[in-house]
Parts: C-alpha cells; sequence; structure tokens
C-alpha cells in the first residue's frame, strides 16, 4: 500500500529565506512528522525527482542504522531526508552513497573551523563523541540500481537533543558544545544540501573514495569489530574503491566489510 505524500507545513521566514535562489526542486517543512525518511520515501514513490528534500523539526518515529530510534527534539536538532535516483553505471558504488552525505557534512563542519571525523559507515565524529547520523534506505524494482536512495541525516545541534547517556550505544555530543556561536539550523540545512550534491557527482569517483578515507576514524589503529554476532580484534587499514572497510585481523589476514554492527577502537567498548 502507497502512503499519501503529506503536504507540509507552511515553513517561517527564517527558513524559507535561505533558499532563495539556490536550485532544488522542491522541499517540504514539519513541524512534527514520524519519519522524514518515511514521508521522502512515499514522495519518490510519487515521482519526486531527485534532490527534494523533506525536513522536520521533531520526528515522532525517527530511526537510524539497524533499526535503532533516532531523537528528534523541537530546535534541537537538524533532521531531513533527501531523494536520490541512482544512475546506472554507479551499482558497483552505491556505498559510496554514505560516502557521499558524511563528506557534505564534514565540508561544511570544517569550513566552520571544527574538525570532523567520520565513524564508517555512517557517525559523523566531534572529539570522539557522535554529532550526526546518516541512514541509507534503498527501494529495488530490478536493474542493478535502486529506483531511489532516501538519503537520512540527522546532527544534535543543542545540548538538549541529546538522549539519555543509558539510551545511546556510543556517546553524543551536539554542535553548540564545539561550533560556540547560535547554530542556524535552516542555513546550515542549506549548506548541507549544497555540499551534497556537490559530492553527488564525484560517486564512484577515485576523489569521493579519497576523502572519504582521510577523514575516517580510527584509521591505522586496533578496532573491535561485530560481523553478525562475533567481535573480532584487528587493525583498520582504510577503503576500498567501493566503500568498503579494510581491516588486518589478528592473525594477519585481511577482510574488506560491506557491514559491521559495532567499531570501536580498542579499549572502548
Amino acid at each position: 500500500m502507497t502512503m499519501s505524500v503529506p503536504p507540509g507545513d507552511p515553513p517561517p521566514a527564517s527558513w524559507r529565506a535561505p533558499w532563495k535562489g539556490v536550485p532544488i526542486p522542491a522541499w517540504r517543512y514539519f513541524r512534527e512528522v514520524s519519519s522524514t525518511q518515511d514521508v521522502a520515501r512515499a514522495w519518490a514513490e510519487a515521482g519526486a525527482w531527485e534532490g527534494c528534500l523533506v525536513v522536520a523539526e521533531a520526528q515522532t518515529r525517527g530511526r537510524g542504522r539497524e533499526g535503532r530510534a533516532w531523537w528528534s527534539k523541537p530546535g534541537g536538532s537538524l533532521t531531513f531526508s533527501v531523494i536520490v535516483r541512482p544512475r546506472e553505471q554507479e551499482g558497483p558504488f552505491l556505498g559510496h552513497l554514505a560516502g557521499m552525505a558524511a563528506l557534505a557534512v564534514c565540508q561544511v563542519l570544517e569550513e566552520e573551523g571544527l574538525h570532523p571525523s567520520i565513524k564508517w559507515p555512517n557517525d559523523i565524529l566531534l572529539a570522539g563523541r557522535k554529532a550526526a547520523g546518516i541512514l541509507i534506505e534503498t527501494s529495488w524494482e530490478q536493474g542493478p540500481v535502486p529506483a531511489y536512495a532516501i538519503v537520512g541525516i540527522g546532527l544534535n545541534v543543542k545540548t538538549e537533543a541529546l538522549p539519555p547517556s543509558d539510551q545511546v550505544d556510543f556517546p553524543a555530543t551536539a554542535l553548540e558544545m564545539h561550533w560556540k556561536k547560535p547554530v542556524p539550523r535552516a542555513r546550515l540545512l542549506v549548506r548541507i544540501w549544497r555540499a551534497l550534491f556537490h559530492w553527488r557527482i564525484r560517486v564512484g569517483r577515485r576523489t569521493l573514495w579519497e576523502r572519504w578515507e582521510a577523514r575516517l576514524a580510527y584509521r591505522e589503529q586496533q578496532v573491535l569489530v561485530m560481523v553478525g554476532d562475533q567481535t573480532r580484534r584487528g587493525q583498520l587499514l582504510g577503503l576500498t574503491p567501493d566503500g568498503r572497510l579494510r581491516v588486518r585481523w589478528e592473525l594477519g589476514e585481511e577482510d574488506a566489510l560491506l557491514t559491521a554492527t559495532h567499531l570501536r577502537p580498542l579499549g572502548k567498548t
């Protein structure tokens, strides 16, 4: 059953102004929604173009990777989803979509003098703590690439948006703890959207892979990695050209991982 596409709420002037002159196909603002991913998926099913965006002040059923809940408090977070329609030649590089989104966020934070790193495959760290998360969801019909992908990004902007420490699987932080000035969420959204499409045209290219690898957290360090239900120890080497994680295990063999449910530097659980 196809979900109808809600029209959204009238965005405040402060959210409209930064989009003036920006060539986005369309965007929808919500004061509250179940999940920006769900709305973007319904919009994509209805034929929305690549680049269309859904942003919400709050989510009642926001989610992250592996089905985890994603907190989203009004005024305290920046939570949005963007529709992407992969091209046939990008089939071998779908892993780059996570790198594309991570690099977009990192680029904007670096422009503000911050020093983010990327905890593969989908977290942005500041001072070793999670400041943002990325969720890529795809819809397959037939052929070598999905009909569309929904790129979801959530950033903790204010400390009040941080979930209780006993409800997170990794230490969290908020942008305002590092930015040292008020964080303009609407302008930040526009900047990240622009950066996203700077990297979008580089999916499948060496440039994206190299920049992603250069910002990789724990590179050349000893790490604990959970693969399936097994936790293994090894050295994080970097990335393969298609975005898989390269690890050298304790006994010396090397592996390239498509997924891992748990990645930590040795000594941290």
